[in-house]
């Protein structure tokens, strides 16, 4: 019974080693799902921002890492739904299959033509209209 015979200043500081330690733990539970949100978004920009100044033979590494940021993004939808928020998720999942649906047969279809004037059925209509 002298467990629980404790003065009220041990339990209030019972009680805020408790809470601290909760704080704590949620701090970090978050943050680094935090950063991987915030990492995924750096991979996105990074990839659109590159999309300008592709080339044919840099496809198949851009859909590689279309690969990755999906998979990305499905690790972040399943912190989402950890921290209760699935209208967020659903709302993310929904982009992420909405980019992938328009990046990858526009990629097909400019490997196929080329990305400039010099690459593809473009580079080859080119070189057959000099010759005429």
């Amino acid at each position: 019974m002298n467990i629980l015979a404790l003065s009220q200043k041990q339990k209030v500081t019972a009680f805020l080693i408790v809470l601290t330690i909760g704080f704590i733990t949620l701090a970090i539970f978050t943050s680094s799902g935090s950063i991987s949100i915030y990492k995924t978004q750096s991979k996105i920009l990074t990839l659109s921002s590159g999309l300008d100044n592709l080339q044919g033979s840099q496809v198949s590494k851009a859909k590689e890492d279309i690969v990755s940021i999906v998979a990305a993004v499905n690790k972040d939808i399943s912190f989402l739904n950890t921290l209760g928020l699935q209208s967020y998720a659903n709302e993310l999942g929904t982009s992420i299959g909405d980019f992938e649906a328009a990046v990858n047969p526009w990629l097909a279809l400019m490997q196929e033509l080329g990305f400039k004037i010099d690459e593809g059925k473009l580079g080859e209509l080119k070189i057959a209209c000099q010759y005429y």
